[in-house]
């Protein structure tokens, strides 16, 4: 009898993280992202619906605070992650030549849920 309480109490705790986890964010990208490059930096911008309470970090570095902007009580529809040169952010420089220059290339990840 335990145990079939306890496996009872198991499917309900899983049938709660499942409807939880698949409830959809009312949020979404206004436009398409802007992008600064400096000699030591790149910024990318974007803007949102509604207020961004999720996560924008560099792909494959998200355990990394100097590669992330981690999710806070905001109401700021503007959000901008900064992801330096110098440093281990997954930023990735090539030269070019022609255009003769150097091609600044990154993958950013724009997560709307919170985690």
């Amino acid at each position: 009898m335990v145990w079939t309480t306890l496996t009872s109490q198991w499917w309900l705790l899983l049938l709660a993280c499942v409807i939880v986890s698949s409830t959809p964010i009312d949020n979404g990208l206004i436009g398409d992202p802007s992008i600064i490059c400096g000699s030591d930096r790149m910024i990318v911008l974007f803007a949102t619906r509604n207020p961004f309470r999720g996560n924008v970090y560099s792909k494959g570095h998200f355990a990394q605070s100097e590669c992330k902007v981690p999710p806070g009580p905001t109401e700021s529809t503007n959000v901008s992650i900064t992801i330096p040169v110098e440093g281990d952010c997954g930023l990735r420089r090539r030269r070019t030549v022609n255009p003769s220059g150097i091609v600044l290339e990154a993958t950013v990840v724009i997560m709307f849920h919170p985690l």
